[in-house]
């Protein structure tokens, strides 16, 4: 076998595993980083400004509402809600008082939060957020951890698997989970760069799975080469320099030469002739 040959088998074969747990924790890297990014240039900071003023603007009216100098909607209670509707320019429904006990005023506060705050409340349905951010946007955003969640904890998963038993069996489960990784970035990164062609975003567009052709010799000096100052790397060479050279070398220096040696082939060649004239 030629060295090239040897030094496959032995990269194969000692780096194997270390290759697949390396690309997990790349992976997994890359699937944080891309949630980060896409959260970030999906959320527009005036949208969640607007956002935050308005959920405080509400936790004041809930606390006017309760208020024992001026329970329910009165003057300063109409007076918060107008201030939300400037902030939104939205009109929001004034509701009747349905009483003062405790528990008529905080149903009355907790209905006013659904909706201004609600998920088809007036904020989320108003113009002015709309402008802000993108329906399509707010969609997409929760949509970003729905799929990348996921493949994050199978792939923490499949590392603790491989840490716990290594075999053919692990390997291909932490190789297929890094399929489903390196699609569902691609994925997500794609359609979060249509979004948001407006705002810097960028993502790796040469995402791909590493090591599903370990094995070959393609894949084994293109990772050697990724991998020189490994130690497992020059152990490789070594084994297998030592096999290809050194120990032909070794065998050919310690075989008898000379007139012994010349004489033995000279007996082995005459009694081949021997046998062949016979025959």
């Amino acid at each position: 076998m030629s060295f090239s040959g040897l030094f496959n088998k032995f990269y194969s074969t000692f780096m194997h595993t270390e290759l697949i747990v390396e690309e997990l924790n790349s992976k997994t890297r890359a699937l944080n980083e891309l949630k980060e990014g896409a959260t970030s240039s999906l959320s527009n900071e005036d949208a969640e400004v607007l956002r935050q003023k308005v959920t405080a603007l509400v936790k004041q009216l809930k606390i006017q509402i309760l208020s024992p100098a001026e329970p329910g909607l009165g003057p300063k209670a109409n007076s918060i809600l107008n201030e939300i509707e400037a902030l939104i320019k939205t009109k929001i429904t004034r509701m009747p008082n349905k009483g003062t006990s405790e528990s008529a005023l905080v149903k009355l506060g907790n209905d006013y939060e659904n909706l201004i705050l609600g998920e088809d409340g007036v904020l989320n349905n108003s113009e002015v957020l709309a402008k802000l951010n993108a329906p399509e946007k707010r969609s997409y955003l929760k949509e970003v951890s729905l799929k990348i969640d996921p493949e994050l904890k199978n792939l923490a998963a499949k590392n603790s698997e491989l840490g716990v038993q290594d075999n053919e069996v692990t390997r291909a489960n932490a190789l297929e989970a890094i399929q489903r990784a390196v699609s569902v970035y691609n994925e997500v990164g794609q359609r979060t760069q249509s979004l948001v062609k407006e705002v810097p975003f960028s993502y790796d567009l040469n995402m791909r799975v590493e090591n599903d052709a370990i094995g070959k010799i393609s894949h084994t000096y293109r990772s050697a080469g990724a991998h020189l100052s490994h130690w497992g790397v020059w152990i490789c060479v070594f084994l297998a320099l030592a096999i290809d050279l050194i120990v032909p070398m070794f065998v050919f220096f310690l075989t008898p030469r000379g007139q012994n040696s010349g004489a033995s082939f000279a007996s082995k060649n005459k009694g081949a002739q021997v046998l062949k004239s016979e025959f």
